[in-house]
């Protein structure tokens, strides 16, 4: 028997052992890889874009307004041609409509707590005003106010 590194043992187990009194390896291995099952289904994004927004109609379907709202908030009839493009240039550069802005910044501070003392100016949206044939496609509706 040698002494310090026990390989009697190792040769010879002892008859009423049923293991190996020192490991000579370990062997480790994973499971084979399966695939994972995709719970989301594949989203068809051609489909998607392909679906007809107006409902087979030529115009889309929005939902009316309702007749008990305020008669500021109610649409006003749109002049034909010309005419429109400068009544909401001419109405969104007024005093009136400064102030009713104003009041709209500042029940939003209130509703959605904004800091006080940062000071918010309501102003016409000026770029807009400047390039206001290039910027809409469409006379922007208006209104009755």
């Amino acid at each position: 028997m040698s002494s310090g590194n026990q390989i009697s043992d190792l040769l010879e187990p002892k008859p009423d052992s049923i293991t190996i009194s020192l490991t000579m390896s370990i062997t480790v291995s994973s499971p084979k890889p399966m695939l994972a099952l995709d719970m989301i289904p594949k989203f068809n994004f051609i489909h998607a874009m392909a679906i007809d927004v107006n409902g087979g109609q030529s115009h889309p379907n929005f939902p009316g307004y309702d007749n008990d709202i305020g008669v500021d908030f109610k649409p006003d009839v749109p002049t034909e041609g010309v005419e429109q493009w400068h009544n909401v240039k001419n109405a969104w550069a007024s005093e009136d409509a400064k102030m009713t802005s104003q009041s709209v910044l500042e029940r939003w501070r209130t509703a959605y707590k904004w800091d006080k003392n940062i000071k918010i100016i309501a102003v016409p949206p000026k770029r807009a005003l400047e390039k206001f044939l290039t910027v809409y496609m469409a006379a922007p509706l208006m209104c009755k106010t």
